[in-house]
């Protein structure tokens, strides 16, 4: 968000998954339209100019027609502006009138497009207004030519009768656009603000525009006019979310034909969205009926039930808006009975949620403040909490306050001592000292008084009453640095159980015992959503630990996918977790660059939540990224400021940061130094698996004979395929065995180990004699170089340079194509260049590699990497 110069214009939203899921239906044969169809403002206009563009860039002639209302009686309109591209004269020539004239006009049109249907595609906009001749030239070319063709349409209008018979035929395609996704919406925001956006006003954004790109653009450019716009820490807050008055006259009009029957059933809905259908319809079938048929109301089915909502967010506001408060009240109350009467637990808290505060009791505001503090909606939680706290001050009611607080980065340890002090028995004080020291630990980034606490509470009570806050103590512990082993509680209550398997978990993921790891995830799981109010980020923690699973397990593949979909689909509290864990990928699969613009994202969304302890670790993976790119600036900038961290995740981390900035200055001796140290103590404190990979830094930097020892102490102690294939990895190059080095190069593909791997494959290419690893080295070598980015120290050749030794980009390129039995004809015309030119490349691939033609090129790369030759 710049404070001088001119206000930044609104960014496009792209989607281009979208764009090229249409373009490649277009592209099928037989051809079909493809019809844009959504509410005003949702992105069809842009969409289908994302379709146009890329069609112009497959070389098609696109020809754009505009639907207007007002030409819509007007013969050939909308094919006015078009004609000329037919070759015809210009249509200012031509009387408007003269309809022979006209006629000859549009059969030279459609001769001309029909005859190049390969090279034509048709654009239309509000297709539903073109005139019909028009409409009649579009059918024809798509029915008889098979033109391909783009449609877009508002949803609340009818099919035209030449939409209706394109579709009767089987020669449409419906796309309904959709609303923007949350990372899509965020996207948008922050390229319009050029800042960061806070996480809180993303979820606030998000539910008042429903995704649509339009009411988004309104609601950043009045809050910025407003001034409303709140530069944090954490990112850009804003204080109100409000549209201008004006904008909600469309929606005003769009409402006027209501009867009083339908707008009430639709300022029900506008209060509290969506409804179940069967709800919506026991209140009054008809309005419902006819409010879908207006397209004020649209039906979706979410998990298998029917629901509806209003079709449009500006329609939305316009209703509350016109509520006076008299009669808002009255619907309010209305809403809330219906609600309650369906027994659904989601429907009972939006019941409450809306009720004036006289209107629920003591125990339901409770209730609904637990459920809003667990679904991560702190404002609703202490608001609801507080109401509670007015009419029956308890343990609960101060506890719920205190967590908000806490998430909200408020002042909150006043909270949490009276929780504690109106606590009545030693269940509730257990629970209590247990939220209060995750605020310490993970809030404060103080796990040394959270361990205190949590020892001066466990003196004081029934062991079997403290095992969760006994388990969660030991990873206290260990954050501040502490040695420890977790000791199982021998409570029989299942949150003892279930804290039990959340540290029995981390601490056999850390060391590397798979096997026991796994057990715990599993036992863990079914009881994590019923103790959602007291452990409320179980499910995200047990879902972390599976994650190292698959980590230490050497299936990178598994941890990705689950890392994406969580941070996808998880619980937005969860969202700088696993965008760390995500630059943590991207950093050991060689792609610092990409790391370094996750990181920092990680460190951002974790300052806003983090209930894992790792903004530290994040902020750490941050300077080792500027210290591989180096960055200097941005490695101090993304340090923390304060004391050095002592909890190990940092302190490995940190060592990874540090070696590469000694490297790069040539203290290469200082760098194995400073990983050694930081490996010890990582596997002193039984952290096997996060040690391997800060040792893995050593042989990146080409010194693997310094850290085997470390390795295998890390392999042995846990037994972590992942240990165990770098400590392999290690004692290869120390005995100088590259055949053993470069076989275990597949190994380290699926591990996700592609910087290591990377290394593996260049020293092999140019220390190997003459055979198989040399060969093997530079076949992966080149082929990971396309993959990763080039680590910052370049491994010293022998006998000439890496890059004399090594297969270009482009020989890389011809030889893979070379592989298929492709002949340099076809090659040298996919890549614009001259048959020579292809040959001479692939004289220099067959002296490198060691061979004398395409067979043996083909078998070599059948042998060595199957898919670089399929």
């Amino acid at each position: 968000m710049t404070t001088e110069g001119p206000t930044p214009s609104w960014p496009l939203a792209a989607r281009p998954d979208l764009v090229e899921d249409i373009v490649r239906r277009m592209r099928a044969r037989p051809s079909r339209a493809q019809l844009l169809s959504g509410g005003t403002g949702i992105g069809k206009t842009t969409l289908a100019r994302g379709v146009v563009a890329a069609l112009r860039e497959e070389g098609r002639i696109v020809v754009p027609i505009v639907g207007v209302a007002e030409l819509r009686g007007v013969p050939a309109a909308a094919l006015a502006p078009v004609l000329a591209t037919a070759g015809v004269p210009e249509p200012a020539a031509i009387p408007s009138d003269d309809a022979d004239v006209i006629g000859e006009r549009v059969h030279r049109f459609v001769a001309t497009v029909g005859a190049g249907a390969s090279r034509y595609a048709l654009a239309v906009d509000d297709v539903s207004l073109v005139d019909d001749v028009t409409a009649g030239v579009v059918y024809q070319l798509v029915r008889v030519f098979g033109v391909p063709a783009v449609f877009t349409d508002r949803v609340e209008r009818a099919l035209s009768a030449t939409v209706a018979r394109l579709d009767a035929e089987g020669l449409l395609d419906r796309v309904d656009v959709p609303p923007l996704t949350p990372v899509q919406l965020v996207a948008l925001a922050e390229e319009y603000l050029e800042e960061p956006l806070h996480p809180d006003a993303a979820r606030r954004l998000a539910d008042a525009s429903a995704g649509n790109p339009l009411v988004l653009r309104e609601l950043l450019v009045t809050a910025e006019r407003e001034g409303r716009l709140r530069p944090t820490t954490v990112g850009v807050e804003i204080d109100e979310m409000r549209l201008a008055p004006h904008l909600l006259d469309a929606a005003r009009a769009h409402l006027a034909p209501l009867s009083s029957s339908e707008r009430e059933l639709a300022e029900l809905l506008a209060l509290a969205q969506p409804w179940t259908a069967d709800l919506a319809s026991a209140i009054d079938d008809r309005a419902l009926r006819n409010l879908v048929s207006r397209a004020v109301v649209r039906e979706t089915v979410d998990a298998g039930r029917r629901r509806v909502r209003l079709a449009h967010p500006l329609l939305t506001e316009a209703l509350l808006a016109d509520l006076d408060p008299e009669r808002r009240i009255q619907l309010v109350r209305r809403a809330a009975e219906a609600l309650r009467s369906t027994g659904d637990q989601d429907d009972r808290r939006t019941a409450i949620h809306l009720l004036p505060e006289g209107d629920a009791d003591a125990a339901e505001l409770e209730w609904a403040a637990q459920a809003a503090a667990s679904a991560g909606d702190p404002e609703t939680a202490l608001r609801l909490a507080d109401a509670a706290d007015r009419l029956r001050p308890t343990a609960a009611a101060a506890l719920v306050r205190a967590v908000a607080l806490s998430a909200l980065d408020r002042d909150a340890d006043a909270a949490f001592v009276a929780a504690s002090d109106r606590a009545v028995d030693d269940e509730m004080r257990a629970v209590v000292a247990l939220r209060h020291g995750q605020h310490l630990a993970y809030r404060l980034r103080d796990p040394r008084a959270a361990a205190d606490l949590a020892r001066a509470v466990l003196d004081r009570i029934d062991p079997d009453a403290g095992g969760a806050l006994a388990a969660e103590a030991v990873k206290w512990r260990a954050m501040a640095g502490d040695v420890t082993a977790y000791e199982p509680s021998a409570s029989p209550s299942s949150l003892a159980q279930l804290g039990g398997d959340l540290t029995e978990a981390m601490f056999a993921t850390m060391g590397g015992s798979i096997a026991q790891a796994q057990a715990a995830i599993d036992r863990g799981r079914p009881l994590a959503d019923r103790h959602r109010a007291e452990l409320p980020h179980a499910e995200s923690l047990l879902a972390l630990s599976q994650f190292l699973v698959f980590v230490g397990s050497g299936d990178i593949g598994s941890a990705r996918v689950l890392a994406e979909g969580r941070r996808l689909d998880g619980e937005a509290d969860a969202a700088g977790l696993w965008t760390y864990t995500l630059a943590l990928i991207a950093l050991h699969g060689g792609r610092h660059d990409d790391a370094f613009d996750l990181a920092r994202l990680a460190v951002r969304l974790l300052e806003w939540r983090d209930f894992t302890g790792l903004v530290d670790v994040a902020r750490a993976l941050a300077r080792t990224c500027a210290a591989m790119s180096g960055d200097d600036a941005s490695a101090v900038r993304n340090s923390s400021g304060g004391p050095a961290p002592t909890e190990v995740k940092a302190v490995l981390q940190l060592a990874e940061a540090d070696a590469w900035t000694a490297a790069r200055a040539g203290r290469d001796d200082e760098a194995i130094a400073l990983l050694r140290a930081a490996v010890e103590e990582g596997v002193r404190q039984r952290h096997h698996v996060l040690a391997a990979l800060t040792a893995s830094t050593a042989i990146r930097l080409g010194r693997a004979r310094d850290v085997v020892d470390l390795l295998e102490s890390a392999a042995d102690a846990g037994g972590a395929p992942l240990c165990v294939l770098l400590a392999d990895v290690a004692r290869a190059r120390a005995r100088g065995d590259y055949a053993r080095y470069v076989d275990l190069l597949p190994s380290l593909r699926r591990a996700g180990l592609l910087g290591v791997a990377r290394r593996i494959a260049e020293d092999a290419a140019v220390r190997a004699g003459q055979g198989r690893a040399r060969t093997q080295g530079r076949i992966a070598a080149a082929d990971l170089a396309a993959l990763t980015s080039a680590d910052p120290l370049r491994l010293p050749g022998t006998g000439g340079s890496v890059d004399e030794m090594m297969l270009s980009p482009r020989e890389w390129q011809i030889a893979r194509a070379a592989a298929m039995r492709r002949r340099s004809r076809e090659i040298a015309a996919e890549l614009g260049l001259s048959a020579r030119t292809v040959d001479n490349h692939l004289a220099r691939v067959y002296r490198k590699l060691g061979v004398s033609g395409r067979d043996d090129l083909a078998t070599l790369f059948d042998a060595d990497d199957p898919s670089a030759a399929r």
